[in-house]
């Protein structure tokens, strides 16, 4: 049978823990409740932006149909943000069991209030009188054997902790060692449920910003990129409207500005390697493998897609990589040869 002082002990640390995960957990439904306004705001933002850049009459047929062409991808990325509602699931609630955990109120009352003082090792007080509740008291505090006696309770005289703890159980009574041990075990599955219920919070917002969001950002950067190279064309042609098309392409910033804003709200940040930097299996995710002796082996060439990371507390780690930066490593495999050449040469 487990010690009586023991099992107090865990009663009441499972009260500070029951405590610690309620927080975390509302705390996560509020998260929800606070991502499901932001992804009404950039839906809203998306299909105004969207209904705003049109492709002027002013630029000629070659450039007006690659102009066209970037706008059927913004509406896309415009399709891809309406259906994030739909993906963050709002009608699912975030909530562990329903059954109410014990508090030490709940198993005072099971026990009574001046037994569970001296379990708990507080200061006895006197008690109000009342004949019939005091019978029922020596009746129930009869399942244990207290070393000391308070005399002066009417000065609430206290009593050294260690001595409240010196006391056995009757041999043919465990009805206080069976209330606390239930009362226990009771309150360990509700901290065990809300355990599971943040995970599945936590699990449910990394897939969310990597499976829904994240495609999102992506799409905007490849556009950007694009952009990038089709004004550069363009500027070395010495194409006239080069301002105008610049002033068009605008529309990739002013996009992934607003996704900016709920990355910001959130906690997320991208994760974006630089080129020459070493290949590291946790952070980054190599997804080609170039030769190029102006680079040492394991290098980065090229960063393809940026990571994201959560900056905040969640799986029990200050900070998660929600996904890893997709890059170009270097292998120089003929410079191997050579180097292991002249090994053999030694």
């Amino acid at each position: 049978m487990t010690n009586l002082k023991s099992l107090i002990e865990n009663f009441n640390e499972l009260q500070a823990l029951y405590k610690l995960k309620r927080e975390r957990l509302d705390n996560w439904k509020y998260q929800f409740q606070q991502l499901e306004q932001e992804v009404k705001r950039l839906m809203m933002s998306f299909e105004q932006y969207y209904e705003q850049w049109g492709v002027s009459e002013q630029f000629e047929d070659e450039i007006k149909e690659k102009l066209k062409n970037r706008r059927e991808g913004i509406r896309l990325s415009v399709k891809s943000v309406n259906r994030l509602f739909r993906k963050l699931n709002p009608e699912k609630p975030l909530e562990a069991g329903h059954a109410a955990f014990i508090f030490e109120e709940g198993l005072a009352d099971r026990l009574s209030i001046n037994q569970w003082k001296v379990l708990k090792g507080e200061t006895l007080q006197e008690p109000p009188s009342n004949p019939e509740k005091d019978e029922v008291c020596k009746e129930s505090v009869g399942d244990v054997k207290i070393d000391r006696v308070v005399e002066n309770k009417a000065a609430k005289v206290p009593v050294d902790e260690q001595e409240y703890f010196e006391f056995t159980l009757e041999q043919g009574d465990n009805t206080v060692h069976n209330i606390i041990e239930e009362a226990t075990l009771f309150n360990r599955s509700i901290v065990d449920e809300l355990d599971s219920a943040i995970e599945a919070a936590e699990k449910r917002f990394v897939t969310f910003m990597e499976k829904g969001v994240a495609p999102i950002m992506d799409g905007l950067y490849s556009g950007k990129h694009y952009a990038m190279d089709l004004t550069a064309e363009l500027r070395e042609a010495g194409y006239e409207q080069i301002e105008k098309v610049e002033a068009w392409l605008m529309i990739y910033n002013v996009l992934l500005s607003e996704l900016q804003v709920l990355f910001d709200q959130f906690a997320v940040t991208l994760f974006a390697p630089v080129v020459g930097d070493i290949f590291d299996e946790y952070h980054h995710d190599p997804i080609g493998v170039v030769e190029d002796f102006n680079y040492q082996d394991e290098q980065i060439k090229e960063v393809v897609r940026y990571g994201l990371l959560y900056k905040k507390m969640i799986f029990n780690q200050n900070a998660f990589l929600i996904r890893p930066a997709q890059v170009i490593v270097v292998k120089n495999k003929v410079q191997n040869i050579y180097r292991g050449a002249k090994r053999d040469e030694r």
